[in-house]
């Protein structure tokens, strides 16, 4: 789809060379997004197809846009943000495009609909642009430039600039290589999520992508632990709901995808049958046609009678006239039946889209469950810090298990510790099965330990091979008998 640039500035007042800068970055220390591209994470893609090769490339988000038709959405797996402040490099590379440009996508709204984005071209210039619906209007420059305005603080083709974009009530302040570039305001959009934009047949770089909001730094502790545990469970719970809901629509329309591709099947058989029926009829009537013709030079042979001719001429005349309406049948019922195969087409898109979709929600609720056991892990940790408890404090209550060895004179042995419960393993479950105990604490939770070593070497080995066993985080622990 060709972009529209359309020049309209109603509700939105653009302020240039400095004279307004308004928006201070001192309280916006809340990281929500830190990308700096030293490996694959999961904010923005890697894409490696004939149209795009997005990929992580010596430190670099490296983009190539290999479509030469239409421009490259890019949007940031994250939520939506309201007042922040983004900062980013790109390095727009050489390319066959003269009017290559790539942009930083700002409140995209969620039904794609809606959008402020920031650009950049190889020429030095940059342009402010906004999407409605499927058409943009530009905010800035003038109509015969498309919006394009030349800036001497842009740098140009395989140059690093870096961008710096404050937003605060829908106040826009803009830098570019740390100098002020313009300010301007748009109150369309409260909130969004952000991310970005390449033209057709363009190569870029980007350096870093990080986004911060209002707020201090956050620090791990373990009432938050029990937040963001709380919270986990909470979107895995409203996950497992929209798993179920596109299952159950998934059903349905596999059903209902089934029963129509029978419908279809029978009404394909039908008209085939039809068509059939009328190309034997067409057979017939040009063997008719032919007898007629026929026919006719024998009567102008023999009797050449005006009127044998007459009914002759009219046979001919309705024959083709039958022709004709057996084809535009026919004609009409291929249509039917490239309309039906459209159809289908259709609905089997929508049953792999929803696939794709379901397995998706999967990949991320088995993620989110998986990080729910460490924070609730984590959290115990946290908890015997914040009351002043260590491993190594804790003395031997209780011993289900196979009893340890007696060490005989000494007062001190070493043990390894594997793991903190909030209740007692069954030893089936334990993977460690050498003199496997625990320890009972006065809050209430179980530290299991394995083996009794006369010195810290033989402890440490042990240690190596209960590592290997599953608990990378096993340690050694010093007890007094």
């Amino acid at each position: 789809m060709k972009t529209i640039f359309t020049t309209l500035l109603l509700s939105v007042s653009l302020i240039t060379n400095g004279i307004a800068q308004q928006i201070s970055s001192d309280a916006y220390n809340h990281t929500e997004i830190h990308e700096d591209f030293s490996q694959e994470g999961k904010i923005f893609p890697v894409i490696n197809t004939t149209e795009n090769q997005f990929i992580i490339d010596n430190g670099d988000y490296f983009l190539s846009r290999n479509n030469m038709d239409s421009q490259y959405i890019i949007n940031c797996n994250n939520s939506s943000f309201s007042d922040f402040i983004l900062k980013t490099s790109i390095r727009i590379g050489p390319s066959n495009n003269k009017n290559a440009s790539i942009g930083i996508i700002l409140k995209a709204q969620i039904k794609g609909d809606g959008a402020i984005i920031f650009e950049i071209n190889k020429k030095g210039e940059y342009r402010i642009k906004q999407l409605l619906d499927n058409t943009y209007k530009t905010l800035s420059g003038l109509r015969k430039n498309e919006g394009w305005v030349k800036s001497k603080i842009i740098n140009g083709v395989d140059e690093h600039n870096a961008i710096e974009i404050r937003t605060e009530n829908n106040h826009y302040d803009v830098y570019i290589n740390n100098d002020y570039l313009t300010t301007f305001f748009n109150p369309d959009y409260r909130r969004g999520s952000c991310g970005i934009i390449i033209s057709p047949e363009t190569k870029a770089r980007i350096a870093y992508y990080h986004l911060n909001t209002q707020g201090e730094s956050t620090t791990l502790t373990a009432t938050n632990t029990s937040q963001i545990t709380s919270n986990t469970n909470t979107e895995i719970e409203e996950l497992n709901r929209e798993i179920a809901t596109l299952e159950t629509n998934n059903t349905k329309l596999n059903f209902l995808s089934n029963e129509q591709k029978e419908n279809q099947r029978l009404e394909l058989k039908s008209l085939k049958e039809k068509n059939n029926e009328q190309e034997k009829e067409i057979a017939s009537l040009n063997r008719k046609i032919s007898d007629f013709k026929n026919n006719n030079l024998k009567v102008n042979e023999t009797e050449n009678t005006d009127e044998t001719i007459i009914q002759t001429n009219t046979k001919l005349k309705k024959a083709k006239q039958e022709i004709s309406i057996l084809r535009d049948i026919k004609n009409r019922q291929d249509g039917i039946v490239n309309d039906l195969n459209s159809q289908l087409s259709l609905l089997k898109a929508k049953q792999l889209d929803l696939r794709s979709v379901v397995q998706a929600l999967n990949k991320k609720t088995s993620s989110l469950e998986t990080t729910n056991i460490e924070l609730k892990e984590l959290f115990i940790l946290k908890d015997f810090e914040s009351n002043g408890i260590k491993p190594s404090d804790l003395s031997k209550r209780t011993n289900p298990y196979s009893t340890p060895k007696n060490i005989v004179g000494n007062s001190t042995i070493y043990a390894v510790q594997f793991g903190v419960f909030m209740q007692v393993q069954a030893y089936s479950t334990l993977k460690v099965s050498d003199e496997v105990w625990y320890e009972k604490t006065e809050h209430g939770t179980y530290v299991y330990l394995s083996g009794q070593f006369k010195n810290p070497k033989e402890a440490t080995a042990h240690k190596n091979k209960v590592a290997a066993l599953g608990y990378p985080n096993a340690f050694v622990v010093t007890l007094t008998k």
